[in-house]
């Protein structure tokens, strides 16, 4: 891939190709997501996502908890927030305190967290 461009594709393919990339596009967007996932693939090495965000709305998170799941990831639940109304919305838990980077990333690698959904109606 070149800086700026798109995926090079063989010109004989475009318009499969094409096919193939919308469809996909629709598929993802009726279950909720907005990814590029069509266009680059699931990541190696991936097995912790976000499954819980304090911007979310409706059941965002709810699809992103399930389709985690069928993937077979852990999920953590992002405290961080875009606007002040939505801090600690959501939450990773750990069993033990976490006091720097490489607690984080052992507590991470040994699966000891729990994804929590802190949010109120409104």
């Amino acid at each position: 891939r070149m800086a700026g461009s798109s995926w090079l594709v063989p010109q004989t393919d475009v318009a499969d190709w094409w096919e193939r990339r919308q469809a996909a596009r629709l598929e993802i967007r009726a279950e909720g997501g907005i990814t590029h996932l069509d266009e680059f693939g699931v990541p190696e090495g991936v097995r912790i996502v976000e499954i819980y965000n304090g911007g979310s709305r409706g059941d965002e998170d709810a699809v992103a908890a399930r389709l985690a799941e069928e993937q077979g990831y852990l999920g953590i639940g992002g405290s961080d927030a875009h606007i002040v109304s939505h801090i600690g919305r959501c939450a990773t838990q750990f069993s033990a305190p976490i006091h720097n980077e490489a607690e984080l990333a052992e507590a991470l690698r040994g699966d000891d967290f729990v994804a929590l959904q802190l949010k109120t109606e409104d």
